[in-house]
């Protein structure tokens, strides 16, 4: 687990000694506070977070020309600090922004467009406007096509996040279709206790679920849990989410209520 404080530390005390060397709104000084502010989002620290990020945005603002990619990342950051805040529409208006200022300063097919298009989607879907979700989804998937250096991992997300667009309306064929797809990536490409694998294969087991298939369910709901606990912290939200789902289906059907043999890894 990382050492916050420590990192924390670290760079409080680069800005001190750059701000003694250097003009207050040195453009080099805004990574600082973008490092600063992304290390407190990942505190769960979102006021502080937002106010460094905001600070970077003003550096940029008069020593970068207006459509810096920094600046975009900046923008991209904020809509992420407000969607784990759950506020959707200044989610949607920075990654919106974001968008508009890498389309102006990256080819396009840099993979910062699709991680771009992948944010609007994730918004969209959260506000149950689908058909606009999967348009953003499907042209992310385009351009990480056309890209020279694929993304293999942000396209295992596209295909996870089309997945859970076509769960949320009822087609669950398309849905198992994408999560599989994601699946496939991610076995070659990471670790067999990511966690990325545990909420995949918990989408998959809701999959089956819905289908009735239970036994298969079961399955996939125990090996999410095996693998939440083992890579993520104890008071993972996720956690408490992948335990739910194999309890509720333990309970439904009296006869799962003993652990059942995991996936093969």
């Amino acid at each position: 687990m990382r050492d916050y404080a420590n990192a924390l530390s670290y760079y409080e005390m680069a800005l001190t000694i750059w701000k003694k060397l250097f003009p207050l709104k040195h453009p080099e000084s805004a990574q600082i506070y973008i490092n600063i502010g992304t290390l407190h989002k990942d505190m769960i620290d979102y006021p502080t977070a937002l106010s460094y990020y905001y600070q970077a945005i003003q550096i940029l603002e008069i020593s970068k020309p207006l459509n810096h990619p920094l600046l975009a990342t900046v923008y991209n950051n904020m809509g992420s600090v407000h969607e784990d805040l759950k506020d959707n529409l200044k989610a949607l208006s920075n990654y919106q922004k974001a968008l508009e200022l890498w389309q102006q300063s990256l080819p396009s097919n840099h993979p910062n467009l699709a991680a771009a298009h992948n944010n609007i989607a994730g918004v969209h879907k959260r506000l149950t406007n689908y058909p606009t979700a999967l348009s953003f989804y499907d042209k992310a998937l385009e351009i990480l096509q056309k890209s020279p250096f694929t993304d293999y991992s942000l396209v295992a997300a596209t295909h996870n996040n089309i997945g859970c667009v076509y769960m949320s309306m009822k087609d669950t064929s398309k849905a198992l279709f994408h999560y599989q797809e994601a699946l496939k990536i991610w076995q070659h490409l990471l670790s067999p206790n990511h966690p990325n694998l545990a909420a995949n294969y918990n989408n998959i087991a809701e999959v089956h679920e819905t289908l009735e298939d239970y036994p298969t369910a079961l399955s996939y709901y125990e090996r999410s849990v095996q693998i939440g606990e083992f890579s993520l912290p104890a008071n993972h939200p996720h956690i408490a989410i992948f335990r739910k789902n194999l309890e509720r289906l333990r309970i439904r059907i009296p006869e799962f209520s003993a652990p059942t043999t995991n996936l093969t890894e």
